[in-house]
């Protein structure tokens, strides 16, 4: 120990009741100063009072290195290098005898070596390091500690990390919702809907986590029929689809504009409805990444939404990530059949992105005119030698005022002869306003929970829900359809348009994200003979020797078949 510490003067020690430096350590430098003011010049009361600090670190120490040595736990550890202390350090046995033998054993809960001796000393410094009135406080941040008993068998008994924490999460939410029992505590999280996360139904998990281990695809049902058909088959489905029963009421609950703003309480609490409509906002809600987010949505910059019962739900993402949303009504008005569609997208402001598809050709009306209804001349759009083709896109960018925007969109489309002169005409109207934020967040509540139930993309589902309603509701039929496609892909190892097919719907014709259709991929990969493939509503000959050879010849390359099969 350091020699070089004045010794505690005599009157301090009779007049001040001071027997040692230490016993300084327990006032703070002005206290000292006040009780020794009269014996000691303030020069002299400093360097004291330094020496008292600098003499109870050095005891500090010298007790660390004597417990250090005389843990039972470490006395085996080589490998932290403990070594046999310095000719000035005595260890515990010379300080103080043999006496650690006389009491409890080293593994005791009421050794001072136990790691109850230990967890209280943490506790007791841990509870210092802030305020009482902190939120930091560790009684705030861990109220349980206060009230751990320090038993034999609290110490010996072993308990996971994650069990520990369910039990304090269990306690809180006791606490906090003032419930008296764990029963009431599942029932209440079996159907709490406003988080991220699927409402935990525990009974429904545990009957979940049964079938998945003993018999992921219920070859023991389907050798048992008559037990299988005590059960709808749908709900054997859902189950191994991890639908829960709340999570099915979410799903299949009816979305209206009337009923959206008491949804959307149930739903999301009291969350504000704008401060979720940005793609940050509901990657972080959900769990998800932004590029996830934006695969639910449709990114504006590829123009992948699509008119469902010729209305757009479009949702525009600004360059901050916040999003507008609008709905766009269209009305064909004059020679609808001249027309396969006629949409149009916001682009810029006070510009649309026009697609255009004619279905009826009219030869030499080559000249194509587009204009609000009232003008001549094409002020919009106009293209004296389009391709006058059927079935082919036509897309450009057409500009409106604010006026114009703002009221009902009337667009006249002339396909016009020059000579003699003659024109047919197309008219069609685009109403175009403000989308309920409440409204399309629920629909795509709805889409993101049953995604990351499922685990099938948002393409695969919206092609799911596309061979069943065409305005993507999502209800109890869709849900059955979800739950065979599941069902037939871990069965037969296929993947979700395969199995899609299985449920009898349509082969898809849809093409996203630049990718070939699956009715492409099936029947012109590569066109045969160069000649594409499409539907054309007639009807085919597929006796052996009819003429319609490339027709025959197509499908039995797709489906690889022969003249017999097919004829079957």
């Amino acid at each position: 120990m350091d020699t070089h510490i004045p010794e505690l003067p005599e009157v301090l020690k009779s007049q001040c009741g001071f027997n040692c430096l230490t016993d300084i350590c327990h006032y703070s430098f002005e206290q000292f100063r006040q009780q020794v003011s009269e014996y000691l010049s303030w020069s002299e009361a400093k360097h004291l009072y330094h020496s008292a600090q600098q003499e109870q670190k050095s005891n500090r120490l010298y007790e660390a290195k004597i417990l250090t040595r005389a843990n039972p736990q470490l006395q085996n550890a080589i490998h932290l290098a403990i070594t046999t202390p310095d000719a000035e350090l005595r260890d515990y046995n010379d300080e103080f005898g043999n006496r650690a033998s006389q009491y409890v054993a080293p593994g005791a809960v009421s050794s001072m070596f136990s790691p109850a001796g230990y967890l209280t000393e943490l506790y007791r410094e841990a509870r210092q390091l802030h305020a009482e009135s902190s939120v930091y406080h560790l009684d705030k941040r861990r109220p349980d500690l206060r009230s751990l008993a320090l038993s034999q068998d609290n110490m010996d008994s072993e308990i996971s990390t994650l069990s520990l924490s369910n039990e304090l999460l269990m306690e809180g939410i006791q606490a906090k919702s003032g419930l008296d029992s764990q029963a009431k505590v599942m029932e209440m999280l079996s159907t709490f809907r406003p988080s991220g996360a699927t409402p935990y139904h525990d009974a429904y998990e545990n009957v979940r986590k049964v079938i998945q281990l003993q018999d992921p695809n219920l070859e023991q049902l389907r050798a048992a029929p008559a037990v299988a058909g005590l059960m709808s088959q749908a709900s054997l489905l859902g189950i191994n689809a991890s639908i829960s029963p709340e999570l099915f009421n979410i799903l299949t609950e009816e979305i209206t504009e009337k009923n959206a703003e008491i949804k959307f309480k149930e739903n999301f609490g009291n969350i504000d409805p704008k401060f979720l409509f940005s793609v940050d906002a509901l990657a972080k809600y959900y769990g998800l990444t932004q590029e996830q987010v934006i695969e639910f949505i449709g990114d504006i910059h590829t123009n992948d939404q699509d008119y469902y019962n010729n209305v757009l739900i479009y949702i525009k993402i600004n360059d901050d990530g916040k999003l507008e949303a609008s709905r766009i009504t269209l009305l064909y008005e004059k020679n609808k059949d001249d027309l396969n569609y006629c949409y149009i997208y916001p682009s810029k402001k006070n510009e649309l992105l026009m697609k255009l598809n004619f279905k009826k050709v009219y030869k030499e009306y080559h000249d194509l005119r587009i204009d609000m209804t009232g003008n001549t001349g094409g002020k919009l759009y106009r293209d004296p030698n389009y391709p006058n083709n059927a079935n082919a896109e036509i897309n450009f960018l057409i500009n409106l005022t604010d006026e114009e925007l703002k009221s009902r969109i009337k667009i006249k489309i002339d396909r016009v002869r020059p000579s003699p002169w003659d024109y047919t005409q197309s008219i069609v109207s685009y109403h175009i306003e403000e989308y309920s934020p409440c409204l399309f967040l629920l629909k795509l509540n709805k889409a993101i929970r049953l995604a990351q139930a499922t685990q099938l993309t948002a393409q695969e589902l919206e092609h799911i829900v596309l061979s069943t309603h065409t305005d993507l509701t999502l209800d109890a039929t869709v849900l059955s359809q979800v739950f065979y496609v599941k069902y037939y892909m871990q069965y037969y190892g296929i993947d979700a348009e395969t199995a899609l097919i299985l449920c009898n719907a349509s082969i898809s014709q849809r093409a996203n994200n630049n990718q070939t259709s699956q009715f492409d991929r099936l029947f012109n990969t590569p066109p045969l003979n160069g000649q594409s493939f499409s539907l054309d509503d007639q009807e085919l000959d597929l006796n052996p020797g009819s003429a319609d050879d490339w027709h025959k010849a197509v499908l039995k390359r797709a489906f690889n078949a022969d003249d017999i099969a097919e004829s079957y």
